[in-house]
């Protein structure tokens, strides 16, 4: 039988029928190197007061179709640049925004929430 999940309680971060969304807080006291690809589906980062880089692990083909959202929750106008594993930037988050970072084959797409 097909559950609809638009008919689903939602309590917190878990979906009625046990369907969980996890996410993770960090807080950067310097740039980020390696982020793993297997990481929650929800990271929120804290700048920490100054600009940071995130750089992530290198995509294998096990991580095709992952897709991680970023937020930056920094008190201050502080942004997160977002590299791939050769230092090229994806994209940048500035404060108080997120957006999707999703590797497709070999390449990594960020696309910003409006």
């Amino acid at each position: 039988m097909r559950q609809r999940l638009d008919d689903a309680d939602i309590f917190g971060l878990r979906v009625f029928k046990r369907l969980r969304l996890k996410s993770m807080i960090k807080t950067l006291g310097a740039d980020l190197t390696g982020l793993a690809w297997d990481s929650p589906p929800l990271i929120q980062f804290d700048t920490g007061g100054v600009a940071r880089n995130v750089t992530f692990a290198q995509q294998t083909a096990a991580d095709d179709g992952t897709t991680i959202t970023i937020m930056n929750i920094s008190a201050g106008a502080f942004a997160v640049t977002l590299k791939d594993y050769l230092g090229a930037t994806i994209g940048s988050v500035a404060q108080g925004k997120g957006g999707v970072v999703r590797v497709v084959g070999s390449t990594i797409y960020y696309t910003a929430f409006a």
